[in-house]
């Protein structure tokens, strides 16, 4: 699913209407009343960045203070203002240069650009996909050669059990016994040397016992 800015538009001030959108592109995009006057009314013809989200609403905004005007990106729901300061930055300071005539022009082509901003989201968020594949690939892989180690019957009894454990939050006393396949008598004299060594904790009225 691609997901990309709605639109932009530029918001001015009218001493008998207040904040009118003097500019939208696409030119068809709905830009309600109230969201207009809302955005006008906290920057207060301020300089400032602000993100607006409502109901059916979500946006990024910054004012120009040199041409008067309120820059907004009207974004997709699952987008974060955020993403787009830098972008509304640039479009400030190119803002600065412009004449009257040439902001339509220059605009449109940020309107362009700012498609790009989830693209690289998209990716980051792909390359973080990718790698939790690659840690639970290790992980399983690890998993496989703890359990070759685990059944390997000369293996002592308190290696068994620092094995077992370093692959588990806390086990219980049957569970280790279950797992482990170790005489109940060899398991209480390896848990003992492992506590005393302070390299376990038994908790033995909650029967957990886990690595410190």
């Amino acid at each position: 699913m691609k997901i990309f800015p709605q639109g932009i538009f530029l918001i001015k001030w009218d001493q008998l209407k207040g904040g009118i959108v003097s500019l939208k592109i696409p030119e068809d995009m709905e830009v309600p009343e109230n969201i207009v006057q809302q955005i006008q009314i906290s920057h207060n013809f301020t300089p400032s960045y602000m993100i607006t989200e409502e109901a059916e609403w979500n946006s990024v905004s910054f004012y120009n203070d040199e041409k008067e005007i309120i820059i907004v990106f009207k974004l997709d729901k699952y987008e974060e203002g955020q993403d787009f300061i830098q972008l509304l930055h640039d479009i400030d300071e190119r803002l600065k240069v412009l004449e009257e005539d040439e902001i339509k022009k220059e605009i449109n082509k940020f309107f362009q650009i700012s498609f790009t901003v989830f693209k690289t989201r998209d990716e980051v968020i792909s390359k973080l996909a990718n790698d939790v594949m690659q840690l639970k690939t290790f992980q399983h892989d690890v998993n496989i050669r703890i359990d070759s180690i685990l059944n390997k019957g000369k293996i002592k009894a308190m290696f068994k059990i620092l094995t077992f454990l370093i692959n588990k939050e806390n086990c219980s006393y049957k569970e280790l016994i279950e797992c482990l396949e170790i005489k109940e008598s060899s398991l209480r004299k390896a848990l003992a040397k492992l506590e005393k060594q302070k390299l376990i904790t038994h908790d033995k009225k909650k029967d957990w016992i886990y690595i410190e």
